[in-house]
């Protein structure tokens, strides 16, 4: 939340509201974080911008177009009858937090039948960067914190099969995988004033495709085909808008994903260089220690 905070706190954001509509133990995680970070950046809040939530004492206070046991009837009804309660006020936000992706996506659509332009209007960001494509909404507009669900489920599944053999963890029995700001037009404010703010998109865009797939080949070919662009004029733009060579960038990010698994996992080198999309021993311990100043090995038992 921090990172999200921070952002909109760059973009000159100053009042801020939270949204959530579920009774779970994520969102209320999520809230106190947002609290903390309102705190820390000193944002202005008000009660009427938080939607279920006690600002006084946080406790969870369910929607009354929810029923009994807590699940819609209709989902997309509900969010429909919340935001109209929501916006009812002469006071809004500057911005909304939501507290999942889902809802955040579904704003998008109520705003555009309200006519509310977002970010123009009224900014806001997500969690999890799950982009629903049947409905085709959120990409490429929402601001949202990208969970690697697949990477987490994977490292979890590992973990707790160390545990039940009772083989020691290479850290402690829990591993933090930080998420990553995904900055999209949904929460700019200061930078849609600047004369290349499109640039973001592209830079992010770039980012994300490559966090993706970075262990894959030929990525530098998949990302100018996927941009439309020629490839050489690909890598000179990548220059300019990451201050880095392609290449450096890739290197770096391969390696810092390398340095991760030999601390907090027991897989071999071997297993590590080739999941990190190395393809020799030779060639990834060379570039690791020019990095990180000892061998692989080294590092993990540093």
């Amino acid at each position: 939340m921090n990172l999200l905070a921070g952002f909109l706190k760059s973009e000159e954001f100053t009042k801020i509201g939270y949204f959530n509509e579920l009774k779970a133990v994520w969102a209320k995680e999520r809230f106190e974080a947002f609290m903390n970070a309102i705190q820390k950046y000193k944002f202005e809040t008000k009660p009427c911008w938080i939607h279920g939530f006690s600002l006084k004492d946080h406790r969870y206070i369910p929607d009354e177009n929810y029923t009994v046991s807590g699940t819609a009837t209709n989902r997309d009804t509900v969010l429909d009858k919340c935001f109209d309660t929501y916006l009812n006020t002469d006071c809004r936000p500057e911005v909304i937090v939501f507290a999942d992706d889902f809802a955040a996506c579904h704003f998008i659509k109520y705003a555009e039948g309200k006519k509310l332009n977002i970010p123009q209007s009224i900014g806001i960001t997500g969690f999890n960067d799950i982009i629903f494509e049947k409905e085709n909404i959120g990409y490429p507009l929402l601001t949202t914190l990208r969970q690697d669900f697949f990477t987490i489920g994977k490292l979890s599944m590992q973990l707790l099969s160390e545990i039940i053999s009772g083989r020691k963890p290479r850290q402690k029995n829990f591993i933090y995988l930080p998420p990553e700001l995904v900055v999209r037009k949904s929460a700019l404010r200061r930078s849609l004033g600047l004369p290349g703010y499109n640039d973001i998109f592209l830079n992010n865009e770039i980012r994300n495709f490559i966090a993706e797939k970075y262990h894959e080949k030929n990525l530098s070919r998949q990302i100018s085909a996927h941009l439309g662009f020629n490839h050489d004029y690909f890598l000179k733009k990548f220059n300019r808008l990451f201050q880095t060579s392609y290449r450096q960038y890739l290197s770096n990010l391969k390696l810092e994903k390398a340095a991760f698994y030999l601390k907090h996992t027991h897989k071999s080198v071997t297993e590590i260089l080739f999941e990190v999309g190395y393809e020799n021993h030779s060639g990834f311990d060379a570039v690791f220690k020019k990095k990180y100043g000892v061998t692989p090995s080294l590092y993990r038992t540093g």
